[in-house]
């Protein structure tokens, strides 16, 4: 655990593998931010050139889960799409782009995501 690691190293680690292991993420569960079941995610996007001839051809954006170790975190399956903009420039505001990623977001956060399950019927 890297609150036990810190306890024993005067609060820093020996090593950072990982974004876990960094002061805003451990400052933020220290505040009760970020409490034990909280999804922790990250954003990241990206020009992609989809033809050798162009530069950017589209903007991709993913989430990865964070609630996984670090070997496992990075894999397919904790990798989510988050969306794809089409411009082959540099979009002025991709706050219009992920706007509707992060408002789903905020409601599966504020109201839960009911999930139906088959195998209890």
């Amino acid at each position: 655990d890297i609150f036990e690691v810190l306890g024993m190293t005067d609060g820093i680690p020996n090593i950072y593998e990982d974004v876990l292991h960094g002061k805003q993420y451990i400052d933020a569960c220290q505040l009760g931010k970020i409490k034990e079941g909280d999804p922790v995610l990250m954003f990241s996007i990206d020009g992609v050139q989809l033809y050798e001839s162009k530069q950017s051809d589209c903007w991709i954006y993913i989430w990865v889960l964070f609630d996984h170790s670090p070997d496992q975190c990075y894999q397919k399956k904790h990798v989510l799409p988050g969306g794809i903009i089409p411009d082959p420039k540099r979009p002025k505001n991709f706050d219009l782009f992920i706007f509707p990623g992060l408002h789903h977001l905020c409601a599966i956060q504020t109201e839960g995501l009911p999930i139906w399950d088959g195998t209890l019927n």
